[in-house]
């Protein structure tokens, strides 16, 4: 009966230890960026965490652009002098000064883009970050931790095995 205890410690263990070494079994932590470009364009995105720059050309969601046109893309970088890039339209920088541009597909095939300095360090936790026409709120959408409920488990477990041992325990010695 000992070696069978043994047994189940070791594997409880081993299950409460997988979640720690593969990060992404335990990510928990998901970034909405909601972007706004005056009063006529609008989208939002999702990033699993919250890189000082990126691009992004697909995946968005909640678009609201001028009829006939579509998004082309988003562009961001935190680093004073960090370039934007735009699909078809290529990276420009601010000396000194972070930048995001929003890039569109017009309805009469030529593409147009808006390229806004920020101040450097922006985009690097959640908030609200606007510069001239563009707006970009980012906001942490949390969800359970899978090794968190994991670990919860573990516990009413362990504690149902220690209080069904004590009364089989008690229940022997009558």
């Amino acid at each position: 009966m000992a070696r069978k205890s043994g047994i189940a410690a070791i594997l409880t263990v081993a299950v409460a230890i997988l979640p720690f070494i593969n990060p992404l079994v335990a990510r928990a932590d998901t970034f909405q960026y909601t972007v706004h470009e005056g009063s006529t364009i609008g989208f939002s995105f999702s990033e699993p965490t919250l890189p000082s720059s990126g691009e992004v050309t697909s995946g968005f969601f909640d678009i609201t652009v001028p009829a006939g046109n579509s998004l082309l893309g988003f562009s961001w970088n935190s680093a004073a002098g960090g370039g934007c890039v735009l699909p078809i339209l290529g990276p420009r920088s601010f000396v000194g000064l972070g930048c995001a541009a929003v890039g569109l597909n017009l309805d009469d095939g030529r593409v147009s883009g808006l390229y806004q300095s920020f101040t450097a360090g922006s985009f690097l936790a959640p908030g609200t970050y606007s510069a001239g026409s563009i707006t970009v709120a980012i906001t942490d959408v949390s969800v359970p931790e899978p090794s968190t409920i994991m670990l919860l488990g573990i516990g009413v477990l362990s504690l149902f095995g220690i209080t069904r041992k004590t009364r089989f325990s008690l229940s022997c010695k009558q």
